[in-house]
């Protein structure tokens, strides 16, 4: 055994010499270093024991060679130890997260919210890789990153939460964020109202809108004689905008909370309400049970608000026993604070001994609580006190005296025609979208001028704006395509006129040179996109569509739309073109066919854009490349309306009427277009036709 263990003793000196803790680095290399370690010590430790238990007296040789490689393993196994788990190394494997402060902003939000979810992740999870447990750090987490939202985000981060006094948790930040991000997408246009310009008459070029002309015209010399006057007026009324303040009945009432105690909140007490409202904040600081309340509540000129819900609240008067019992409806926010401003306390003899509803009515406080008319009905009592009719006058409530009305007085002058007033009223200006581009949206803008072309038939080619590492993400498409399309035959072979229309669509597509077949001389395919029918019985033009599915996932959870940029918003908003539209005489609306695929895509790219097909299933299965812009990638409506900007800038030279229309008046591919008389718009729709016809000389 002596023997063995000497052998033993060299195997393990030989396993330790071979080690250079200087040059390993990953994490993987020092556990697999120890566990040889490890398991050469075993080894020596177990024949050790046997040894001394067969020697019948000690042996100071083996005991002092024993102990000298005891001492060697506890040193390597330390130093391993402590190497991998040093600072240092922390450091260098470790991904820093250093989160910049959310200010608000839409062109901030983008880097933050990739920051959020990606880095986040990635730390989390090379943590985690280190072997340290990580399953209660979502507290310290939602704190570091709510600590660098803006205050306005981070409340609407606490409303939005179901149990607030819960431990927070990561994920559900991240869902917040995520939504967010949609809401601020969803509004990102800006206004500039500094740089917008005044809209001109078109039929006198005076600076007042073409629909009042005729208004204008006819008091021109009434308005001439009396602009002295008139600017009085203007004058009269802007003093008094600026002294008036009208008081909206509030009082201070006790809410019980789950616990019993009462909180004090500010009520404004409607007479024209049918409902009851608590906001969310309020709500939450009750803490009281809810019920479950989907539908949504109408306010002035019918506008909607969402309801988050109702629950029974417990009012209780400030001074005396009076209680009341009643369903509150809990929306985000009620109304705006009351007064609109703080002004200085009144005052005023007649209210000097009574006891007043909100003592403070003069600040300018927020409101938790609007009490409908069922709570006016039920806490107003006989007393009344009516000063004179400039000032407030004084209810007596169960709650106590409440007040509303005009707090200081003012002259009213009755103006007939205000010609300053319709004029301002009336004035249009241009809606200037500033929007903040992304560095993604600019470098999408920077690689469609450097690699689109003109084709000699006029057509535009264009590249697909890919992520530059898109080709190792993608995995695998052609087995799943295929097995869609599988599953779209068997649908074939039930419903007839399906197949019929679907196989004219393809059919289409391979006449008009929009796809071609790949043979073994065409490059490469990288991806295939499954393809479905989306039915419509009811349309006069299409009754089917055929749609390519780009977020169909490749083996590796990829899909072509992930690699995909989206590229900048091009698109006007809708309600700003119909607003166009109207202004003009004579109108009229137009439709691009097939817009899409009216732009070539690269021969480079459409490797990108494969389908599988074939008329019978007898056939054996072939690969196609389709070889226009296709509907249901993720930057098509990029492509689609930067071409149509571009063709504007390539024929502005020609047809500036058209090449105006083309840039400011294309929702997509629907034209709302006019004039405001019929010569130039006999003209116009004539020249944005020949624009598209053009060909590249």
């Amino acid at each position: 055994m002596l023997r063995r263990q000497r052998s033993n003793f060299k195997a393990f000196q030989r396993t330790i010499s071979s080690i250079d803790l200087d040059i390993v680095s990953e994490k993987w290399e020092y556990e697999d270093i120890l566990k040889s370690v490890q398991s050469r010590w075993t080894i020596i430790d177990a024949l050790h024991w046997e040894i001394d238990s067969e020697l019948y007296e000690d042996d100071p040789e083996y005991e002092e060679m024993f102990s000298s490689y005891e001492s060697k393993f506890n040193e390597i196994k330390k130093s391993i130890n402590s190497k991998m788990w040093s600072d240092l190394y922390r450091e260098k494997t470790t991904p820093k997260m250093d989160i910049p402060v959310f200010s608000g902003s839409y062109h901030q939000w983008l880097s933050f919210k990739d920051l959020i979810h990606d880095t986040t992740n990635e730390c989390l999870n090379a943590i985690k890789n280190l072997g340290v447990s990580i399953e209660n750090w979502d507290p310290i987490i939602v704190y570091i990153i709510t600590q660098k939202l803006d205050a306005d985000t981070h409340n609407d981060y606490i409303e939005s939460l179901k149990h607030p006094r819960d431990l927070p948790v990561l994920k559900d930040l991240l869902q917040f964020l995520e939504a967010k991000f949609t809401a601020l997408e969803s509004s990102k246009r800006k206004q500039d109202p500094s740089k917008s310009i005044p809209k001109r008459c078109h039929k006198c070029q005076l600076n007042h809108h073409t629909l009042v002309h005729e208004a204008f015209a006819a008091s021109a010399n009434t308005a001439t004689s009396n602009t002295k006057s008139n600017s009085t007026v203007s004058n009269s009324i802007a003093s008094l905008d600026d002294t008036q303040e009208i008081l909206l009945a509030t009082a201070l009432i006790n809410v019980q909370a789950v616990d019993g105690s009462l909180h004090t909140m500010r009520a404004l007490i409607d007479q024209g309400s049918q409902t009851s409202i608590i906001t969310e904040n309020g709500a939450q600081r009750l803490g009281l049970p809810r019920k479950h309340c989907k539908g949504v509540i109408l306010g002035v000129g019918a506008k909607e608000n969402n309801c988050k819900g109702t629950m029974n609240i417990t009012l209780l008067s400030c001074h005396d026993s009076y209680q009341l019992n009643l369903d509150v409806f809990i929306m985000r926010h009620a109304v705006n604070n009351l007064p609109n401003k703080s002004f200085s306390k009144p005052s005023w003899e007649y209210i000097k001994n009574i006891q007043l509803a909100d003592p403070e009515f003069y600040r300018s406080r927020t409101i938790d609580l609007l009490l409908g008319a069922d709570v006016y009905s039920s806490i107003i009592m006989g007393g009344i006190i009516k000063e004179n009719d400039n000032m407030p006058i004084a209810q007596q409530t169960r709650l106590g005296w409440i007040l509303c009305g005009s707090v200081k007085s003012y002259n009213c002058n009755v103006i007939m025609v205000d010609l300053d007033s319709i004029h301002k009223f009336w004035s249009i200006e241009d809606i200037n979208e500033n929007e903040e581009m992304s560095f993604e949206d600019y470098q999408c803008l920077q690689k469609y001028k450097e690699t689109t072309f003109r084709q000699s038939d006029g057509k535009y080619v264009v590249r697909l704006p890919l992520h530059s590492d898109a080709d190792e993400k993608l995995g695998l498409s052609e087995p799943t395509a295929c097995a869609q399309f599988y599953q779209l035959e068997r649908k074939f072979d039930k419903n007839k006129n399906l197949t019929y229309n679907y196989k004219q669509f393809i059919n289409e597509y391979i006449n008009l040179g929009h796809m071609h077949l790949i043979t073994k001389a065409n490059m490469t395919p990288l991806y295939y996109m499954p393809h479905h029918a989306i039915e419509r019985p009811d349309s006069i033009t299409t009754s089917l569509r055929v749609v390519f599915n780009a977020s169909g996932k490749t083996t590796s959870g990829v899909s072509l739309n992930d690699v995909l940029y989206r590229g900048p918003n091009l698109q006007q908003e809708l309600l700003i073109l119909v607003l166009k539209w109207r202004q003009y005489k004579y109108a009229f609306t137009a439709d691009l066919e097939k817009m899409f695929r009216q732009i070539i895509l690269h021969p480079d790219d459409q490797r990108y854009q494969c389908i599988v097909w074939r008329d019978n299933s007898n056939q054996p299965l072939n690969r196609y490349q389709l070889n226009t812009v296709t509907y249901g990638t993720k930057s098509a409506p990029f492509l689609a309306m930067m071409t149509l900007k571009q063709l504007a800038i390539d024929e502005r030279h020609r047809f500036p009427t058209a090449a105006k229309a083309l840039e400011q008046h294309f929702y997509m591919d629907d034209a709302l277009c006019g004039s405001y008389d019929v010569i130039s718009a006999t003209t116009l729709w004539p020249n944005i036709m020949e624009a598209f016809r053009c060909q590249q000389s």
